[in-house]
């Protein structure tokens, strides 16, 4: 329950920084040189931002991968239902 409702805020937070850079993008054609200096530097925050929730999602999704995951096989083995779980998610 408690990570259905963290991936729904972390879903929401995406969708905010998304929505947030697309704004900047459409001002910047229009603003002046230091309101396009500015905006730039905050669009460069977003999408830092924005890397970082898609990275700890990605890891997330790596962990619950990892503890779905029975018995002990070899790491290798391990590794490649690792791969195979993530390219079907």
């Amino acid at each position: 329950m408690k990570h259905d409702q963290e991936a729904r805020e972390e879903r929401k937070e995406e969708a905010d920084l998304l929505r947030n850079i697309a704004r900047l993008d459409a001002g910047i054609e229009k603003a002046g040189p230091f309101t396009v200096w500015l905006w730039r530097n905050e669009r460069a925050l977003l999408t830092e931002r924005l890397a970082t929730l898609r990275r700890k999602a990605l890891l997330t999704r790596y962990r619950d991968v990892m503890n779905r995951l029975n018995g002990d096989p070899p790491v290798h083995m391990r590794l490649q239902q690792v791969r195979g779980e993530l390219g079907r998610e």
